[in-house]
């Protein structure tokens, strides 16, 4: 009787595991998948093509929102400008902007590697302006897409960290120099989350780190209100705001690389 009694105990006694599970299902259903382009020029820059800059700025967030775009990143070359007010009419159309900032570093033999840090919006973006005070960028670089840091990476990321963001690889693409230093940028760097030229480019990943969980976009890359949206990405989400955007997408826990990273330039084009 006693033993009989027991089992049934045990049956209907959640166990550590069984608790943990559902633990785990429960936030799993409370997120929701949200639509992204991260990558968005800012009308206010010289490259953008379209209307002035005082019409472009609510034709942007208006159009985000029409092509269901629940939060995008509005980017430029070491700097900003008037970042502040789009994220304000960004929040008014119930959108997520993420001020970034465009910059290209070295890594290793590549001198051509290209960073993109994002910021808390509730800040309004002023810690570009502090970014590149810190980084002693002259302000005839602004917007400058062919300017190169002379710094390396590890200086820059500990600058953009220190302000509170966090940065991705962006503009990934095939070319040997770049190619030869991705796996230095995911294995001693802890890059997961890679902004591809081609989306065809994801199969290197799936190829050469099978167990790795990266985030794999291929944003729009808009310098015109018309490519807007024109390529997403979808991110699962407990709420679309900086700090979760934050934790999916910066850079995780690394592990040492244990062979010279510019092995790889052939192998990983293959």
């Amino acid at each position: 009787m006693k033993r009989s009694l027991k089992k049934e105990v045990e049956k209907i006694t959640p166990t550590r595991k069984t608790i943990r599970g559902q633990l785990v299902e429960k936030i799993k259903l409370h997120k929701q998948q949200y639509i992204i382009d991260l990558r968005i020029l800012n009308p206010i820059s010289q490259s953008f093509m379209g209307l002035d800059a005082v019409e472009s700025q609510p034709a942007l967030i208006k159009l985000a929102r029409v092509k269901g775009l629940d939060i995008i990143g509005v980017t430029d070359f070491y700097h900003n400008p008037q970042i502040d007010n789009l994220i304000t009419l960004a929040r008014a159309e119930g959108i997520t902007l993420l001020p970034g900032i465009d910059l290209k570093c070295r890594l290793a033999a590549c001198d051509d590697l290209q960073l993109t840090a994002f910021f808390d919006p509730a800040n309004l973006g002023c810690e570009i302006d502090l970014l590149c005070s810190r980084l002693n960028l002259p302000p005839t670089v602004k917007g400058n897409l062919n300017f190169k840091l002379p710094l390396d990476i590890d200086s820059i990321l500990k600058e953009i960290e220190n302000l509170g963001g966090f940065a991705i690889l962006s503009r990934v693409d095939q070319t040997p120099l770049r190619m030869s230093v991705l796996k230095k940028a995911i294995l001693s760097y802890g890059f997961v989350t890679f902004d591809l030229v081609y989306p065809e480019s994801a199969a290197i990943f799936s190829r050469n780190w099978p167990k790795n969980n990266f985030n794999l976009f291929s944003f729009s890359n808009a310098a015109s209100l018309a490519q807007v949206g024109s390529r997403v990405g979808k991110l699962s989400l407990a709420k679309p705001d900086f700090e979760n955007l934050k934790t999916a997408l910066e850079r995780k826990k690394t592990t040492a690389v244990t062979a010279d990273a510019s092995e790889d330039s052939a192998r990983l084009g293959r």
